[in-house]
């Protein structure tokens, strides 16, 4: 019943909110449909009202209820189709200048039109059938809305009543504290120490928990009022928590406490709702100051017993602490009372029913992480006993199968919301990875994001909702931007599709008769070569499935099989009602003919084989048609990047994720304004209509190119400094400024004072402007304080920017720039205590004359440093990397970047690399080219022997006159130029218990592998990946490589004097091994791997693999 309620609520407030559209609004009025649509709104958000209270309620189960609200969702579904096929028409007639669907609302909507007119095929308006459906749509979901909501009524659980807390404050209410001497000088101990040792990142929190009444807020009064405490602190605040945990207000009201004890009075920083500035005010303000931050009656309540209480969650506790976290005094603490639910008994019955849990988990992990936060949310003997005795336990079974039942249990337990966000993950690939944005961009198009009308983006709902998940253990992440889907839980959302309404399917095992006919969104996965029986089952399916009102269609896998192509697209053919469109084509007419008839499609994504030759397909005059389009993916496109003329008609499109070119291709871009988030790239065209700078809107991202045909005036008319929602900025001449003549400097003076950003700006590129002085907004009274990256590049400025006064700066990169010898010590506009406090990488890059990196008394504002990169630096010959460099007494014995973690030196041939002796940090060195850096190896090496302060887990070493270091490094990855300086018996007899990949570049010395390094590798018994590239003079591969136990993967690249492997005795034996190397060695490879039989597929060229040829992939699959 609970899936019934919740599919009932979305579709309702789906319709809704398209009846709610002005434009829709007027055609109803117009049509006299008016009065009916008045009524059949009202009848809507009554029941809207009483399917939101009944959600997370108990509903005795009622079948006439339950389909009843099946109709309910049919008829809501019908009529969302109607209504979009509406507002299309209407957005056409807006563009073409017709009235066919347009009410007639006035001038202010003629002058949206626009009077050209396509004359291609189109779509045709019937009026008069569109209206008559409408209508009849309108009474047949008013008819079903009076018993639906009688039945909601008589079936739903009451509603319990609130519960209110009282406002709690730091004044004393209780005098004297009775009995608690003892534990009150103990926490007081640990409020005056507990926090010293606090460290940049985290905060010392001191909780105070106990039953409701105990006296929790009292004793927490006596500790703030303590004049111990007040004279230990600084700075104090009392906050009362109660049960609303909500992230913005909680941290609203910390600022303005915060504000309240300055006698200076108030900026009032509080009464803005980003929680970014809120974050940024409070640490502002806390900045060199040690705080006491009290939050008092922090109460997680039962959800079974009151309905207006928000708990929290992880994320949300870590998000409300995170301002606090970078003090810059020890001694700082938050203090939180909070309440304690279960007396000693019941928590050594949660003990006995957790044992009896865990033991049906199997000793999963993947089970614990899953139903460990569901037993979190609630610490309750009936909670807990309520999962222990769930059905689900009766079906599990041997094997990785017995854990399904757990985590359909946990599965049980989400939201609504969230159940639909995971059941449609089934669509997807085992093992896919996805990101925030292409996740949210689904799960919008199909319409399962809601916004709560605070104006949250779409993007930002969706990456909650996938936190959530993430929290709730039902997804994983790879990195820090993707997520990918455990198999069992990927067969899991299977299962729990609702109603059949997902099918994804294997396109050469997949069988139509197995297929519901009542899906609603299907995915295909292909690989390999064409099937026989895939074109048989496709036609199976397409009589069994209403391929009509198909919503979704996701085509995984790439292919060049044109019958595959073929089946697909005659399959297809008839698709209409579509919101998700994923396609892969290899031909210009691999699109479904009804293409531009896709009225309802929000998210189109297409990859392509063809390379530099088929356009966006021949469909390309098609595609601008799409004008409820709001996601179009076109990264995996490989063909040409031009666009439609009039592609600027996508007015809805939020996201273009494709190449810069097609961004710079886009004509009359303004257009598009009202919802694009981002342009890569736009480029200022001289002579041609629609790429003027006038043209650019309210975007997030911004990079324009050819400002050498911007005037001034030009320049002025973009208005960046209105553009409050642009953060990320790049502005791009043409062409290298390294030597300017008067005229020219001057007019880059002007055009970059006259495109000074908003000062909400985060990142800021320049390149190639020159002028002889930066831009008065990047001056002293720099305007742009907020940002997080500046990059310069190619700029003549007499004088560098400013940085110390960018508080909030992360990354500066410094490339091209003439005349600029050094850096430090003496920045121009000065340096406080906070300048370069979150500067975590820097980069000089191709810098002529920068010489020095001078230190002085401004060492320790770079302490935060995390990565160091020197490129192309000939004259560097000093940096401050250890005191051994230092020229002055006061940075003799200075502590230097401790917490660097990549140095990366690539040809600067004066520089003098000492010992990196302070730093327990560094994971990734890199020395490039750079013949005349040459350090005191015996003295590098004694260093780290010593001391061991060096760790890397990833080395890369080029070609210098020093040997390789022979020390006990954490090496996991090493490239080197050198067979023979790496392949010794000394040197592999530290590398072996860690290092697994090992690549070797450019060694044209080496023609064969000698003894002593046959030896030297057979000590390698971690590596698992061996790598030869462009080794030019090599003729044969080691003998010993099937006495290599760890090896998986075997790489040769570039290597043409490879014609023969050494026979040998015992072959290669490993589960999964992989080479790649060029098409004439497949024959060869054989032997070396045995029995094993072998799959070939193709491999073309791919810059990022750094493959310099066409090769193949041999896969061994075993048996």
């Amino acid at each position: 019943m609970e899936a019934a309620v919740g599919a009932a609520n979305w579709v309702v407030g789906m319709v809704l909110n398209k009846l709610s559209d002005e434009l829709m609004a007027g055609y109803m009025a117009s049509r006299e449909l008016g009065r009916n649509m008045d009524q059949i709104k009202r009848d809507l958000n009554y029941m809207l009202g009483l399917l939101q209270a009944a959600e997370g309620r108990e509903i005795a189960d009622n079948l006439g209820l339950q389909r009843l609200l099946g109709d309910l969702c049919n008829k809501a579904d019908e009529a969302e189709d109607v209504l979009d096929e509406l507002h299309y028409f209407i957005i056409r007639d807006e563009f073409d200048g017709t009235r066919e669907a347009t009410p007639d609302l006035g001038a202010q909507l003629q002058h949206a039109r626009h009077a050209a007119r396509n004359t291609a095929a189109e779509l045709s308006f019937d009026r008069v059938a569109l209206s008559q459906k409408i209508k009849s749509l309108i009474q047949d979901i008013h008819s079903i809305c009076p018993p639906i909501s009688d039945l909601l009524q008589k079936c739903s659980v009451s509603v319990p009543t609130s519960m209110e807390r009282p406002n709690t404050s730091s004044v004393i209410t209780q005098k004297k504290l009775y009995g608690r001497d003892a534990i009150f000088d103990q926490a007081m101990e640990e409020l005056l120490k507990g926090g010293i040792h606090h460290t940049q990142d985290y905060i010392s929190v001191l909780p105070i928990v106990g039953p409701g009444g105990v006296g929790k807020t009292t004793f927490a009064q006596h500790l703030y009022n303590d004049n111990r405490t007040k004279q230990h602190f600084t700075v104090m605040v009392w906050v009362c928590v109660s049960t609303n945990f909500d992230v913005t207000e909680l941290t609203r009201k910390i600022l303005r406490s915060l504000d309240a004890t300055e006698s200076q009075g108030t900026n009032r920083g509080y009464e803005t709702s980003d929680l970014d500035q809120l974050h940024k005010s409070i640490q502002e303000k806390l900045k060199s100051k040690r705080f006491l931050i009290v939050l008092d009656d922090i109460w997680e309540h039962d959800s079974s017993k009151a309905a207006s209480t928000k708990s929290f969650t992880k994320a949300e506790w870590e998000k409300l602490l995170a301002p606090f976290g970078t003090g810059e005094t020890n001694g700082n603490m938050v203090l939180v009372t909070t309440r304690e639910t279960q007396d000693e008994n019941d928590k050594e019955k949660l003990i006995d029913i957790g044992k009896q849990i865990a033991k049906k988990l199997k000793c999963n992990p993947l089970a614990a992480k899953t139903v460990g936060p569901l037993l979190r949310k609630k610490s309750t003997r009936k909670h807990w006993m309520e999962i222990l005795e769930k059905q689900e336990w009766l079906k599990q079974k041997d094997g990785d199968a017995s854990i399904i039942p757990a985590l359909k249990i946990s599965y049980d337990y989400l939201p609504f919301y969230l159940k639909k966000c995971f059941s449609y993950c089934a669509l997807f690939p085992e093992d896919y990875k996805f990101d925030s944005l292409e996740m949210s961009c689904f799960w919008d198009s199909i319409g399962i994001i809601y916004s709560s009308g605070k104006n949250d983006k779409i993007e930002d709902i969706g990456s909650q909702y996938l936190n959530e998940l993430y929290d709730n253990g039902f997804l994983m992440k790879v990195d820090d931007k993707h997520y990918v889907m455990h198999d069992l839980l990927h067969e899991l959302s299977h299962t729990v599709t609702s109603s059949g309404e997902c099918a994804s399917i294997n396109y050469s095992s997949f069988k139509a008769d197995d297929i519901l006919p009542s899906i609603r969104h299907l995915s295909i996965t292909i690989e390999g070569k064409y099937v026989e029986s895939f074109k048989g089952e496709m036609e199976k399916l397409k009589e069994r499935v209403d391929i009509r009102n198909l919503r979704s269609v996701m085509i995984f896998g790439s292919y060049k099989s044109k019958r595959i192509a073929n089946v697909l697209k005659d399959t297809l053919d008839e698709m209409m009602a579509l919101r998700v469109l994923f396609i892969f084509i290899n031909s210009p007419n691999s699109l479904p003919n009804n293409f531009s008839k896709l009225v309802h499609l929000r998210y189109l994504k297409i990859g392509s084989w063809s390379r530099g030759q088929m356009c966006i397909p021949s469909t390309v005059s098609k595609l601008s048609k799409l004008y409820h389009l709001k996601f179009l993916d076109l990264k995996s496109w490989d063909g040409s990047h031009n666009l439609p003329k009039d592609f600027s008609r996508l007015i809805n499109l939020r996201h273009f994720l494709a190449k810069n070119e097609f961004h710079s291709n886009i004509s009359e871009v303004g257009k598009m304004k009202k919802c694009l988030q981002e342009l890569k790239e736009f480029h200022v065209k001289k002579d041609t209509s629609g790429f003027e700078l006038a043209q650019l809107g309210q975007l997030e991202e911004l990079r324009i190119r050819g400002l050498e045909n911007v005037s001034r005036e030009e320049a002025i008319e973009a208005k960046l400094k209105d553009k409050s929602k642009l953060t990320k900025l790049e502005l791009v001449c043409g062409t290298s400024r390294t030597e300017v003549v008067s005229n020219i400097e001057n007019h880059d003076d002007d055009i970059l004072d006259s495109l000074r950003p908003h000062s909400n700006l985060t990142e800021l590129s320049i390149v190639n402007l020159g002028g002889g002085v930066a831009p008065s907004w990047l001056g002293s009274n720099i305007h742009v304080t907020n940002l997080h990256t500046l990059h310069l590049h190619g700029v003549s400025w007499a004088t560098l920017v400013p940085v110390g006064k960018i508080r909030f700066l992360r990354e500066l990169q410094l490339r091209n720039i003439i005349g600029m010898c050094q850096f430090g010590p003496d920045f121009p506009g000065g340096t406080t205590n906070t300048s370069f406090r979150y500067l975590k990488n820097i980069m000089f890059e191709a810098m002529p004359d920068f010489a020095k990196w001078f230190g002085g008394a401004n060492s320790h504002l770079f302490s935060g440093l995390e990565s160091l990169h020197c490129i192309d630096c000939p004259k560097l010959n000093d940096l401050p990397l250890s005191n051994c460099s230092s020229s002055s007494p006061e940075e003799t014995n200075t502590i230097w970047f401790p917490n660097l973690c990549c140095l990366n030196i690539k040809r600067c041939p004066e520089l003098s690399l000492t010992p990196v002796t302070h730093t327990s940090t560094l994971t990734d060195f890199c020395l490039d080219k750079c013949v005349s850096s040459i350090y005191e190896t015996k003295r590098y090496k004694t260093k780290l022997i010593v001391t061991m302060v060096l760790w890397p887990s990833k080395i890369w070493m080029a070609r210098t006159k020093t040997t390789m270091p022979q020390v006990a490094f954490q090496l996991e990855h090493l490239r080197v130029d050198s067979i023979s300086a790496v392949l010794v018996t000394p040197v592999c007899s530290f590398l072996f218990p860690t290092l697994r990949e090992l690549s070797i570049y450019n060694d044209d010395r080496v023609k064969s592998f000698s003894d002593k390094h046959e030896g030297a590798l057979q000590l390698l018994t971690s590596l698992k990946t061996l790598a030869f590239w462009d080794l030019k003079v090599l003729q044969s591969l080691p003998q010993g490589l099937h006495r290599l136990p760890s090896l998986t993967w075997l790489i040769i690249s570039g290597c043409p004097e490879i014609n023969r492997f050494r026979r040998t005795a015992s072959p290669i034996t490993i589960g999964v091994a992989k080479a790649l190397c060029f098409q004439h060695l497949h024959d060869e490879c054989s032997p070396l791997f045995g029995s094993q039989r072998w799959r070939v597929i193709l491999s073309w060229h791919r810059k990022r693999a750094g493959l310099l040829e066409q090769g193949i992939v041999l896969i061994s699959s075993g048996g």
